[in-house]
């Protein structure tokens, strides 16, 4: 073998190695981001579900139509969640609405 061919065989491994380094860096961080993300919309869920209970206990209000739904998302969410996921948090939300208010109504009923 000469030396420009093991040179060459060198520089071949070395990228090889250098992009499977590089694509499992890039993996482990999407999905330590995706799970923050997760985190950030379970927190919010959380803060919303107390704002619900709070009304219920002081009897402020006995249901909430969308859009007063979707303002307390904005206003508990603001602290915590970037304005351009705000629409992913209202789609998620709309979907965990119905199954949280009937846990709610459950735990004022105990």
């Amino acid at each position: 073998m000469t030396l420009y061919s093991k040179i060459r065989i060198i520089f071949l491994v070395a990228i090889l190695l250098l992009t499977a380094f590089f694509g499992a860096y890039l993996f482990i961080h999407k999905s330590e981001y995706m799970h923050s993300t997760e985190k950030r919309y379970m927190q919010t869920s959380r803060i919303v579900l107390k704002h619900f209970r709070d009304a219920k206990r002081n009897q402020e209000a006995v249901n909430f139509d969308d859009k007063e739904f979707l303002a307390i998302i904005r206003n508990s969410a603001f602290d915590l969640v970037h304005p351009n996921d705000m629409n992913k948090i209202e789609k998620v939300l709309k979907k965990v609405q119905v199954r949280s208010m009937r846990r709610v109504e459950i735990q004022m009923l105990r």
